[in-house]
């Protein structure tokens, strides 16, 4: 792979740093700016395997080609959403200071989705940091969405 990872809230892989003449280096210099791999990015899957990150450095070290679904952090605010007595339709889990998005279903949060750009919509692998100005607590980020 020719990068350092770290285990990313135990369902991926974030690139720490990229190792100068690895493939993904040389991925870099025939990429355009907006293929190439950055530190901070999150291998959300290999070879089609995901949320096992154990499987996914198995893959890697085998080595040979491989295919990867790579995420770049984007951060975004979704304001008024209005739940109308409904869920907002989130499966999420606590990790260290947010809470992992892994499911949507159908709910306010699915609504908000519809009338939103791609770029700003919520998806499975998402982080939500922040909850009505709570953040660094996730615990209380999830009772506040729960409400």
């Amino acid at each position: 792979l020719g990068a350092v990872t770290v285990d990313h809230d135990g369902h991926a892989l974030r690139i720490k740093s990229i190792d100068v003449g690895g493939p993904i280096f040389w991925h870099n210099h025939k990429a355009t700016s907006k293929d190439t791999v950055e530190p901070g990015d999150v291998i959300v899957s290999v070879n089609g395997c995901t949320d096992n990150i154990a499987e996914m450095r198995e893959i890697l070290e085998i080595g040979g080609q491989v295919e990867l679904d790579i995420k770049r952090p984007h951060r975004f605010v979704v304001d008024k959403v209005s739940k109308s007595g409904r869920s907002l339709g989130l499966r999420l889990s606590v990790k260290r200071a947010g809470l992992l998005v892994h499911e949507l279903s159908d709910g306010a949060l699915a609504d908000w989705n519809g009338d939103a750009p791609d770029e700003f919509r919520i998806k499975p692998h998402d982080r939500i940091i922040s909850v009505n100005g709570v953040c660094g607590n996730a615990e209380a980020m999830r009772q506040i969405i729960a409400e």
